[in-house]
């Protein structure tokens, strides 16, 4: 009989389904965008050390990239746990290379994101158009002093604004971001905790034909980001309660979060 030896062999559980600990991720229900700095594969450094281009890991090549050497972000290790993250320096970094995607003429979009603020007034991520009104929205960080918060920016149609700004949080601390942008809801939750529901006007074409960016706003708004990033996770249909939960789960516990779920999500004390 022949004795085969697998005790060398190395196992990836979050991409083999019969790996040891198999967990669940967003790319079994498929993402318009997803970054993850956790996985070194998905990240290119200059000779520097800093992040010359980061790729999209839902398969629909949306990478971001800095063609300017000083004004790309570095990639900041064992930010969480053993787990790096992206840091951005103020006006000194960004993402680009995107290209013109995620425009809200597509809704609905969900977008996810895993960051914390080092500095005032900043942009995790968005798009702006080069008129500044109708199509333009972002998850920005909002620093008035003793007032620490996020703007949920959304400009619909015929240039209503939807934008909504949340004071009161701890935003140099990691959490969860989230926002819900379709026809006629506006939403955001921070740890998977709702913080607003509003009703919205997004009818028209709203396709405003500039580059989707991280750690800007574009265009002249700048507010650069001065922070981290450690996950993007962008969807373009509404999902199902349980995948919104698992999402939210996966994030959590994946980037030391757990504590911060409200004590009855389902993925409070175990991943998805």
């Amino acid at each position: 009989m022949t004795i085969y030896d697998f005790s060398d062999m190395k196992i990836d559980p979050r991409k083999h389904p019969w790996g040891y600990s198999y967990k669940w991720t967003p790319g079994e229900i498929g993402t318009a965008l997803w970054l993850d700095a956790a996985d070194a594969d998905t990240i290119t450094l200059d000779s520097y050390g800093r992040v010359d281009k980061w790729n999209d890991k839902s398969g629909n090549n949306y990478h971001g990239n800095q063609g300017t050497a000083s004004k790309r972000p570095s990639l900041q290790e064992n930010a969480v746990g053993s787990y790096s993250a992206v840091r951005f320096v103020g006006s000194d970094s960004q993402l680009l290379g995107f290209g013109d995607v995620l425009d809200i003429e597509d809704l609905p979009m969900i977008s996810f994101v895993v960051a914390r603020n080092n500095g005032a007034d900043g942009t995790i991520f968005g798009k702006v158009n080069t008129n500044r009104d109708a199509g333009r929205w972002a998850i920005r960080y909002r620093d008035d002093g003793a007032l620490k918060g996020f703007r949920f920016w959304l400009q619909g149609d015929n240039n209503t604004n939807h934008s909504v700004d949340i004071y009161g949080y701890d935003t140099q601390d990691f959490n969860i971001i989230s926002q819900v942008i379709d026809r006629a809801r506006h939403k955001a939750f921070l740890n998977a905790i709702e913080l607003f529901d509003n009703a919205a006007e997004i009818n028209n074409n709203l396709s405003i034909n500039e580059p989707f960016e991280i750690g800007s706003y574009g265009y002249g708004f700048d507010e650069y980001l001065t922070g981290d990033i450690c996950e993007v996770v962008i969807l373009r249909r509404i999902p199902s309660e349980v995948e919104f939960q698992k999402i939210e789960g996966y994030l959590a516990h994946k980037w030391a979060l757990a504590a911060n779920l409200p004590s009855g999500h389902p993925y409070k004390v175990n991943a998805p």
